[in-house]
């Protein structure tokens, strides 16, 4: 049986396997909600500007954030 480290362990390359795979998708879980954050972030930001270009004042634009 093969063995591979794991956080200094000597684990079953099956075990291993899926520690591997749970990781993948716990980091392409993470990218995707760093991507949304950015997204809804730049979204935010576009808004206040359109206000602020509107002619709103910066408490206006606060309040409604």
């Amino acid at each position: 049986m093969t063995h591979n480290k794991f956080l200094g362990l000597r684990l079953p390359a099956s075990l291993y396997d899926a520690l591997e795979a749970e990781a993948q998708r716990t980091r392409r879980k993470v990218s995707a909600v760093v991507r949304e954050a950015i997204r809804n972030g730049l979204q935010e930001e576009k808004i206040t500007s359109a206000k602020l270009s509107q002619g709103a004042s910066a408490g206006d634009v606060e309040a409604t954030n």
